[in-house]
């Protein structure tokens, strides 16, 4: 991601110090085309509930061109965070949702990844450190996570492959049952973007792209009942995609070269 930034700070430099300072004021990014909150929350160090409440957004959209502050006074944060403890039955998706945070999020601040499991008494950090960010004395850039759209969509793709047969419920957006448009909106939300919950609105993200141009991440849209864009599923690469199908089938892995899901294929949208 290229970096536009402005600052309104001061900083403490000290006769030879060559290790990192703290920012002492504000920070502030121009948002760029293709650039996601997940994104510039992963550039900056911070995190996509941090950049929401910075810049008062109540979604997350944004527009090229608007200006975030990406960094907030560090002595207005605690760099301790707060904590919460496993109970019985919690998840990282559900303690996610009751906190407002995304998994990505509570995964990166604890240590976690999709595989973790949860013990009952274990403490979670929440917000951690991450709304700290610091910049060398030299004045330059904060360390990049290098996040590519490309990358980030093989992300998107490697990370929904982990529902493969999960069940098919009807409107379901969780673990417990989704549908299509359910799962893209669950798998998207994970990375800090809401695509909405239904595969018309989906259809309208992004930008459309050509079916020989498809890249992991990327949506593509069927006509399964003469209405238009009425599935959605994600792309994982070489011709594959997931899509949450049938009560019957739950969610499934098919292909694009298949004869039912080339004849109803309508589009796609490159969202990252």
């Amino acid at each position: 991601m290229k970096k536009s930034v402005s600052f309104a700070m001061s900083v403490a430099l000290f006769a030879g110090l060559n290790t990192s300072v703290a920012l002492a004021d504000t920070l502030h990014y121009r948002v760029e085309s293709g650039n996601s909150l997940y994104q510039i929350a992963e550039e900056y160090h911070t995190s996509v509930v941090n950049l929401k409440t910075w810049n008062h957004l109540d979604s997350n959209l944004i527009d090229v061109g608007q200006e975030l502050v990406v960094h907030a006074d560090t002595n207005t944060q605690s760099s301790q965070g707060s904590t919460v403890t496993v109970e019985p039955g919690d998840s990282i998706w559900s303690i996610s949702q009751a906190h407002g945070v995304t998994m990505a999020e509570l995964e990166r601040w604890n240590g976690l990844n999709n595989d973790s499991i949860l013990h009952t008494g274990q403490k979670l950090r929440l917000y951690g450190t991450s709304g700290s960010m610091v910049l060398s004395a030299r004045g330059d850039s904060p360390a990049s996570a290098q996040l590519t759209n490309a990358v980030l969509g093989e992300r998107i793709a490697e990370f929904s492959k982990q529902f493969e047969g999960y069940p098919y419920v009807w409107a379901g957006t969780s673990p417990s049952g989704f549908d299509c448009s359910g799962l893209v909106y669950f798998v998207y939300l994970h990375f800090g973007m809401n695509l909405g919950e239904s595969s018309y609105t989906q259809f309208n993200e992004g930008t459309h792209v050509a079916e020989s141009d498809l890249q992991p991440g990327d949506l593509v849209f069927f006509d399964t009942d003469g209405g238009g864009a009425s599935h959605v599923g994600i792309y994982l690469g070489n011709g594959s995609f997931i899509s949450a199908q049938t009560p019957q089938s739950g969610v499934q892995i098919a292909s694009l070269d298949n004869s039912y899901w080339s004849n109803h294929y309508v589009g796609a949208s490159r969202i990252v």
